[in-house]
C-alpha cells in the first residue's frame, strides 16, 4: 500500500506544472523568465514597431492606422498566447501573490492593447483626451509591473522593492513626470484626486508605507508640489 500511494504522489507531481516540493524560488525565477521577461519583450518589440510611426511625417490618424494594424496583427495575438499559457499554470499558495500580480499586469497590457488595435481608437478622443487615456493605460501598466516585482522581490530576495526612504526622495525633482516618480521609488502610487479640463489635468498620488508618506501634485503630467512625513 505504501509503494502504491508513493507511486500515485509521484504521478501527481509528474501530472503538476509546479511539481511537488518545488523550491518557492526556483519556481518564483521559471514564471519570471517564462513570462514577465516574455511580457517585456512583446512590449519592445511592439515600441520599435511603432518607433518609426510615431517619428514620421503622417498625420495622426494615419499613423494611428498603422500602430492599430500592427497591435492587431501582432501584438496582441502575442500576449493572447501567453497568456493561454499562463492560466494553466499551477500556483502553491505561497506563490499566490506572484500569480495575481502578474495576472493583473496581463489585464493592464490588454486593456491598453486592445485601445491601440481599433484603428480610431485615440483619434475620436481629440489630442487632449488621447493624452491623457494613454498615459492612463501606460500608468496602469507601470503600476502593475511595479506590484509584480516588488512581490518577485519579497519571494526571491526575502525584502521589499519598495524604497520609500528620503535617499531616493531626494533624487525627486520638479518637472518629473509621474512614471519617473514612481520608478525612483520603485512603487505605484495611489491616486487621491484627478481633474480634467480643456488642456490642464491635475491628479495628485500618495504613497504611504507603514507610518511614512509621500505626497505629490501633478499638472499636465509635471510634478509641481511634493511633500514627505516620517522619511529616513
Amino acid at each position: 500500500m505504501k509503494k502504491i500511494l508513493m507511486v500515485f504522489l509521484a504521478l501527481i507531481c509528474c501530472i503538476s506544472l509546479i511539481g511537488c516540493g518545488s523550491d518557492p524560488k526556483k519556481e518564483a525565477e521559471r514564471l519570471n523568465t517564462e513570462y514577465y521577461t516574455n511580457i517585456k519583450s512583446i512590449f519592445e518589440d511592439w515600441s520599435k514597431n511603432m518607433d518609426p510611426i510615431v517619428h514620421s511625417n503622417q498625420n495622426f490618424q494615419d499613423s494611428n492606422i498603422q500602430v492599430s494594424q500592427i497591435t492587431r496583427d501582432k501584438t496582441l495575438p502575442a500576449l493572447t498566447d501567453l497568456k493561454s499559457k499562463f492560466d494553466k499554470e499551477k500556483f502553491p499558495d505561497e506563490l499566490k501573490p506572484l500569480q495575481n500580480s502578474l495576472n493583473n499586469l496581463f489585464v493592464d497590457m490588454f486593456n491598453f492593447y486592445t485601445q491601440w488595435s481599433e484603428p480610431d481608437g485615440f483619434f475620436k478622443m481629440g489630442p487632449q483626451n488621447a493624452t491623457v487615456e494613454l498615459l492612463r493605460l501606460s500608468n496602469n501598466i507601470l503600476n502593475s509591473r511595479l506590484r509584480y516585482e516588488n512581490e518577485y522581490s519579497i519571494i526571491k530576495n526575502g525584502k521589499s522593492n519598495y524604497k520609500l526612504d528620503l535617499e531616493h526622495y531626494n533624487k525627486i525633482k520638479q518637472g518629473d513626470s509621474y512614471a519617473e516618480v514612481a520608478n525612483i521609488l520603485g512603487m505605484p502610487g495611489q491616486l487621491t484626486y484627478s481633474s480634467q479640463g480643456g488642456y490642464y489635468w491635475s491628479e495628485s498620488y500618495e504613497w504611504v508605507l507603514d507610518k511614512k508618506r509621500i505626497s505629490a501634485k501633478f499638472e499636465n503630467n509635471k510634478l509641481k508640489i511634493i511633500s514627505q512625513f516620517n522619511l529616513q
